[in-house]
């Protein structure tokens, strides 16, 4: 493959989760999570102050899922069994298309944190993102006082890196920023 491929409709299942695109009937389940202050403590934007925030994310969303070519790829996180209630978020963004870089995002609501789904989910993505689109390197930034997400980082393969990416939209210098970094 040379260049980048999303599909416009991605569904990616594990052993106990449905990564899946967003509708719009998502929304109460988004807004839930997201205005969590433990969800967003470490997020780089604020929290949704109404349903309706949530319901232009969304729709932002719906309308990548279509651009040609698509280069976000933001899914919604459920449990196989529940498939229309979402837990959570994850995204891979084209941050470079000449060099296949992306970069890897995720939230999930705290209620099903300490679980392993958030490490399920970034590692089936990174995969997909991996084999399926043809990324060959992914990076990520947290706060430095995020550990659990440093460590989830580390467990699905992506190391420290003390050289930020530069003129990467999410991953703007921040001295409170941990990088991490994973090349096919």
């Amino acid at each position: 493959m040379n260049g980048l491929e999303i599909p416009n409709q991605v569904t990616i299942t594990t052993e106990r989760l449905l990564l899946r695109e967003f509708t719009l009937l998502d929304a109460a389940a988004v807004f839930a999570y997201s205005t969590k202050p433990e969800a967003y403590q470490f997020a780089d934007h604020p929290p949704h102050a109404s349903i309706h925030d949530s319901e232009e994310m969304i729709q932002r969303f719906i309308e990548w899922q279509f651009n040609t070519p698509r280069r976000n790829l933001v899914l919604g996180i459920a449990l196989k069994n529940v498939p229309r209630q979402l837990i959570g978020d994850i995204a891979l963004t084209t941050t470079d298309e000449v060099h296949k870089e992306a970069e890897l995002g995720f939230m999930l609501d705290p209620a099903y944190w300490g679980q392993g789904y958030g490490m399920e989910a970034a590692a089936a993505l990174i995969n997909y993102g991996f084999v399926r689109v043809g990324w060959q390197r992914i990076a990520a930034a947290c706060h430095q006082d995020n550990t659990a997400s440093q460590q989830l980082l580390r467990r699905v393969g992506l190391q420290p890196s003390d050289d930020p990416p530069a003129n990467k939209p999410g991953l703007r210098f921040n001295p409170h920023m941990r990088f991490f970094i994973l090349t096919r």
